[in-house]
């Protein structure tokens, strides 16, 4: 039996419309009897494809580092280091009685989070690696002919 649900609801004209109910009504009939809080909590809007196409425009640059120091990364090996480092969620683990955190994917994160996550990599980068990656404006004033 499950303890908790995440849920998509929509919230119009004073009344909350539950996005796909049948599978709603699946998670709640396996949830253990008890007293819950429900929470609603709006959905950001999520990461553009211009903020995408960007980080994968990163972790390019990011390889051509990397590569130039012996490793043998593509951009997927750096999209994973980055987000094991930089995008993580904690989850508690009932067996060992410790918290862990892992990684979680950046398709549902809001423009600010992603924005955020991308700034977490540019600092990282100048920090750790000694190499400046240019802001999302630099990147497409480049770009634009």
């Amino acid at each position: 039996m499950i303890s908790s649900i995440t849920h998509n609801a929509e919230v119009k004209d004073g009344r909350v419309r539950i996005m796909n109910r049948p599978l709603f009504d699946q998670k709640i009939s396996e949830m253990k009897p008890g007293m819950y809080t429900i929470s609603l909590k709006i959905i950001g809007n999520s990461r553009t494809a211009r903020q995408n196409a960007y980080m994968w425009a990163i972790f390019d640059v990011l390889v051509h580092y990397f590569r130039e120091q012996g490793y043998r990364f593509d951009e997927y090996d750096i999209y994973d280091l980055c987000v094991g480092k930089f995008n993580t969620r904690p989850i508690y683990d009932p067996t060992t009685g410790e918290t862990r955190f892992v990684a979680k994917g950046t398709s549902k994160l809001t423009t600010d989070e992603f924005a955020d996550f991308i700034e977490k990599i540019r600092d990282w980068s100048l920090e750790k690696l000694d190499l400046y990656i240019e802001t999302p404006d630099e990147y497409y004033a480049r770009m634009e002919f």
